[in-house]
């Protein structure tokens, strides 16, 4: 019996989560897809520049852009991420580039980005894992991010909005919010995961893991429960420029190859990337 029938069995409005491969081309011209409800025929344009010119079939399953609409507006081009449906099309694009609305687009694999609990602010776990200390994302005091309030008088109504009071990083201590990914410890997180085995070959091998949404699965139902972890012990914080043991500093920067540097609010905090990451 094939997965998909045991899946309906267990539950008739269940989805079996495809197999995708995530790429990430760049310097796009924003014009390709400028405009959400068009997914499907930008998807469409640039399977067809592509299938024409190879003989592989470069089915794409989703894509999403990695800089904000603000930063494409000003520069007109951005990185995107594409999820094709085949390894060999996701690796031919890699070795190969990919021709969008004429330009041709350097492509690398996609790597997603680190996890970061929102408990202790540290990267590569979730709070669910956490064992360290709660601390403020938006000042780093000793208390969760939802319980921060303005000091100054006539404290604001949205706190998300203050500018009377300087952000400060738990991480790095610098002068913005803990999770703002242009943070020198979110890029050496970022920069370690890029030299992990599964993302070293710059390819598609047999144990690169899913990306972008290949483990989920939709479901009517929302019984299931994740199974309990051991708990993570953070790391030592960061009091430099970079990760206290150094990792990134004399490598490329990959964020800013997969983000736009801006401040996220807190209630879009994610490890996903919908993208995105």
């Amino acid at each position: 019996m094939h997965a998909e029938d045991w899946v309906k069995l267990i539950d008739p409005g269940a989805l079996v989560p495809q197999r995708t491969y995530a790429i990430v081309a760049h310097n796009v011209p924003a014009a390709v897809w400028n405009n959400p409800v068009m997914l499907r025929e930008a998807m469409t344009e640039v399977e067809k520049a592509n299938s024409d010119v190879t003989p592989l079939d470069f089915a794409i399953a989703n894509m999403a852009w990695l800089n904000s609409p603000v930063a494409r507006e000003k520069t007109g081009w951005g990185p995107l991420m594409i999820s094709l449906k085949t390894k060999a099309a996701a690796n031919a694009a890699i070795d190969l580039n990919l021709a969008i609305r004429g330009v041709t687009c350097s492509v690398s694999i996609y790597v997603p980005c680190p996890q970061q609990c929102f408990r202790c602010q540290d990267w590569g776990h979730h709070a669910t894992e956490c064992a360290g200390e709660e601390c403020c994302g938006r000042c780093a005091g000793p208390h969760a991010t939802t319980q921060h309030l303005c000091l100054h008088n006539n404290p604001c109504n949205d706190v998300s909005t203050c500018d009377k009071e300087p952000p400060r990083c738990a991480n790095c201590k610098g002068s913005h919010p803990s999770w703002v990914r242009s943070c020198p410890v979110a890029k050496a997180a970022l920069a370690a995961q890029a030299k992990h085995d599964e993302y070293r070959a710059g390819r598609y091998e047999q144990h690169t893991p899913f990306t972008f949404a290949d483990s989920r699965m939709t479901s009517r139902t929302n019984g299931n429960k994740r199974a309990a972890r051991r708990p993570f012990a953070p790391s030592p914080r960061a009091t430099g420029p970079t990760s206290p043991d150094g990792v990134g500093s004399d490598l490329p920067d990959p964020l800013d190859l997969l983000t736009d540097p801006t401040l996220l609010p807190p209630n879009s905090h994610s490890n996903d990337i919908r993208t995105a990451n």
